[in-house]
């Protein structure tokens, strides 16, 4: 296998190559390595969630080969009040951290619409005979009648494993041996602002300061990038908010003083979430992120704002 960046061949053929680094992480790369043939693999499904708040939940099919989820899709007109658990039936392990907040915004997982789609922070190794549970929710009760939305999952299915089985661990680059299903794509979300007792429903006052954490987790985690979820008609005024991020019990933050919300997150809503980060950070086990933000705005409050860190489990299951 070369990983010379610099190669100008073109793959072609029957199979997906490995060549095609723009789009496959060393951890996916090393499983797809263990199987014959890379097909594109894609699957749909359709949730209405109708008038808030409302619930729901659907499976995926069980698949009669591997596949690598790379990213998703979602066709919707409503995507600030789409939410989304991801859990894999079989290991019970939920993509979104346990929080306040149990589900991300639909746009941390997916592009939307002519946005196109997203790619995930790590690939999922979704095993053959297995389901994925999507536990769908709208809490808002304010928000209107719900149009359908239609999410799909994007990947590649393998076939033909070498040995006659998936394998069990995989060699990353630098020599380390990985589990193959231990690094599994996370979502840490978290509202802008002050919580309303009782409810999901956040808000952020004008000419106010938060401060918010993310929870700790039993294990490390790799942060990749982050989105920005608000409702209509906030976009004028999210380019004025301020934010910082601190690293507790860990003496350097990320930034020393206050950044555009957008500097982080890219624009809200509809768009792909910002530019991965220079390089992915490792937040250690029980370390918890605080985010202080400001909303220098004199305008109304704004609310429902999630902020969502994506990034990577490094658990051993």
């Amino acid at each position: 296998m070369n990983l010379n960046p610099l190669r100008n061949e073109i793959s072609t053929g029957p199979l997906i190559g490995c060549k095609w680094l723009g789009h496959w992480t060393p951890y996916a790369e090393a499983i797809a390595e263990n199987y014959e043939n890379w097909w594109p693999w894609f699957s749909t499904l359709t949730v209405n969630l109708g008038a808030p708040p409302d619930f729901f939940t659907q499976f995926t099919e069980m698949q009669k080969d591997d596949v690598l989820i790379f990213g998703a899709h979602a066709v919707l007109n409503d995507f600030p009040f789409y939410f989304l658990q991801i859990t894999h039936e079989q290991t019970g392990i939920p993509w979104v951290a346990p929080n306040i907040v149990p589900f991300a915004p639909v746009t941390a997982y997916a592009g939307t619409n002519v946005a196109g789609p997203a790619k995930f922070p790590e690939a999922f190794f979704y095993p053959k005979n297995t389901r994925l549970r999507l536990d769908w929710s709208s809490i808002d009760p304010s928000a209107p009648n719900l149009d359908p939305c239609t999410f799909t999952f994007i990947g590649v299915q393998l076939t033909g494993p070498k040995g006659g089985r998936a394998p069990e661990e995989v060699t990353m680059p630098d020599g380390s041996i990985t589990r193959v299903g231990s690094r599994i794509p996370l979502f840490l979300t978290i509202g802008a602002g002050q919580r309303s007792v009782g409810t999901q429903i956040f808000t952020f006052g004008n000419n106010s300061q938060a401060v918010q954490y993310m929870p700790g987790l039993d294990c490390d985690v790799e942060i990749h990038d982050a989105s920005l979820n608000f409702f209509f008609g906030y976009q004028s005024f999210i380019t004025n908010l301020r934010l910082k991020y601190v690293a507790m019990g860990i003496e350097s933050g990320w930034t020393p003083s206050f950044s555009p919300f957008m500097s982080f997150y890219g624009r809200p809503g509809a768009d792909y979430p910002n530019l991965p980060f220079c390089k992915p950070w490792t937040l250690p086990a029980a370390h918890r992120q605080q985010i202080n933000m400001i909303n220098p705005n004199d305008a109304a409050p704004l609310n429902n704002g999630l902020l969502t860190l994506r990034g990577v489990r490094k658990c051993f299951y």
